[in-house]
């Protein structure tokens, strides 16, 4: 009794230490980074922040612009351990400019004048502390499983890269788009469950689920003219029409949704199968429809709160600027509804696609025997 208690003691202890050491080190590298960069980086030593002036803004209100003189270090270059004394003015909403603490890394830039400017914050020691309390949370609770899920996520984000480049020198960028998606989803399942028959169930449940998608998203966009669409954020896409990249965006969005549900509904049937072999194909399809009934809204939910979360700025700047709901919708929103809309339907038919390439393969029966059964 006193080993178990002062074993369960020991990993209580264990688990939030390796947490804080593991972000700590990543914290630290990230604040004494700055040799990696070519750009030059300082470090706010002193600050002094004094009132300029008030003045009248949109809305009936005024706004407060501050003067702040800076004291800065270089941590890097031939500049290294050198200071430099500059003025930074921001206004108290802060919507376009900075406002400067000690401490505070930032880059800086050289005018044509010889004037020295701040280009911006340094910040990526936050993203390594979310990087380290992501990474431990991961290994803490999947364990294993955790360890292979980074990994996974190591190799889809070098195969994004690769697709980027692809896409950009690539005449065919619907064949880059569909190979990339079959890659991700081939290294997701691999890398989490092997070759076994739970990865082979998810991986062709997902490539079913994504020809439906790009045939789904494909006739969307050829029911209208290119024309109609409001494409003015892809304006730049002068070497690919807009549709293309609109398709491709329709297809990986919805990717990670699909891999989810097909993992699950795959996992659910081959648990259901472990504990009761004798279960028929109907009594499994049956069963695992339930747990399927049970993740479509919640999968549904998730794609527009990312829709929403996405959009709730430039829908507030919108708004502010008396743009109609009308033109709102058809104008900057269509897109945004058009890809979510096109993505719920996918999510919802993967469900029973899933089940039942999960069953076909668990039980080992051939499908048309099953749909006639």
């Amino acid at each position: 009794m006193i080993k178990k208690y002062c074993t369960l003691k020991y990993k209580l202890l264990f688990y939030p230490i390796l947490i804080i050491l593991i972000t700590f080190l990543l914290y630290t590298i990230g604040r004494n980074n700055a040799s990696w960069y070519s750009r030059s980086v300082g470090e706010v030593v002193t600050v002094e922040t004094v009132l300029q002036k008030t003045q009248s803004s949109s809305f009936s209100s005024t706004e407060k612009i501050y003067i702040q003189n800076l004291t800065i270090q270089y941590l890097n270059t031939n500049k290294k351990g050198t200071t430099i004394e500059l003025d930074s003015q921001y206004t108290e909403t802060l919507s376009s400019d900075e406002f400067y603490r000690v401490s505070d890394q930032v880059f800086l830039s050289k005018e044509g004048n010889d004037r020295i400017t701040i280009t911006g914050i340094k910040r990526d020691w936050v993203f390594f502390i979310i990087l380290g309390l992501f990474i431990s949370l991961v290994i803490l609770i999947g364990r294993q499983k955790g360890t292979l899920a980074l990994l996974s996520i190591s190799i889809n984000i070098l195969l994004s890269i690769i697709m980027i480049q692809l896409l950009i020198y690539i005449t065919n960028p619907y064949v880059i788009g569909f190979v990339f998606c079959l890659l991700f989803t081939g290294v997701s399942f691999l890398c989490i469950h092997g070759l076994s028959k739970q990865c082979k169930a998810g991986f062709l449940s997902t490539l079913i689920s994504l020809l439906i998608a790009f045939t789904l998203s494909f006739t969307v966009i050829g029911l209208f003219p290119k024309s109609s669409y409001p494409f003015h954020t892809m304006e730049y896409l002068t070497y690919i029409h807009p549709s293309t990249i609109f398709l491709i965006e329709i297809m990986i969005g919805g990717l990670g949704a699909i891999i989810d549900i097909a993992n699950t509904m795959t996992t659910a049937v081959r648990e259901l199968h472990l504990q009761d072999s004798s279960l028929s194909f109907s009594s499994l399809w049956k069963k695992g429809m339930t747990v399927g009934r049970d993740i479509m809204g919640t999968m549904v939910n998730v794609l527009f709160f990312v829709f929403l979360g996405g959009s709730i700025p430039n829908i507030i700047l919108w708004i502010c600027n008396d743009v109609k709901v009308d033109q709102l919708l058809q104008y900057y929103l269509s897109l945004e509804i058009t890809r979510t809309l096109t993505s719920g339907i996918c999510i919802v038919l993967s469900i029973p696609i899933s089940l039942f390439v999960g069953i076909c393969i668990e039980k080992g029966v051939h499908p048309c025997r099953s749909i006639l059964r």
